[in-house]
């Protein structure tokens, strides 16, 4: 199901195949698409694929909404695929919570330069932004390649 992300027709839903999704998902049209994901027979979560800064493609799942037991076999899930795809994968946050929404995470994964008022669970970025970034310069870092690692659920990834 593609969800409008248009504030036109914010939250329109239409189906889409599998073959559409991914034509959509290039964003050779679009400034960003948002569909909905269904795990199994449990509950959706929205998904978000927008072009971010400087040509980078950033994926959001918005795991918040989900029931805990869902949301930690989402998280699991979405870490399984970006340590797959490490190479592609410049940086990721994982915010259970959602209480970092207002950040500006392409000024922080992408350029190092945006502040943090608040922590996610965790936040990885390549070793040059964290050398960048003004309080990520100054902290202990995890290192998983090709990342380096900050946060209280560092362990657990």
């Amino acid at each position: 199901m593609l969800v409008s992300l248009d504030h036109f027709s914010s939250g329109a839903r239409s189906p889409v195949t599998r073959e559409q999704l991914l034509s959509l998902s290039g964003l050779q049209r679009l400034q960003r698409v948002g569909f909905r994901l269904w795990m199994d027979e449990g509950p959706d979560l929205l998904v978000r694929i927008r072009r971010a800064r400087g040509g980078v493609v950033a994926v959001e799942f918005s795991v918040g909404e989900l029931p805990p037991v869902e949301r930690e076999r989402a998280v699991s899930a979405v870490r399984r695929t970006v340590g797959r795809a490490c190479v592609l994968c410049i940086g990721f946050v994982v915010d259970r919570s959602g209480v970092t929404a207002g950040t500006d995470w392409d000024g922080v994964v992408i350029e190092g330069s945006a502040p943090l008022d608040c922590w996610p669970d965790a936040v990885a970025v390549r070793a040059e932004i964290a050398y960048r970034h003004p309080q990520l310069t100054v902290m202990d870092a995890t290192t998983i390649s090709p990342w380096k690692v900050f946060g209280s659920a560092v362990p657990s990834l």
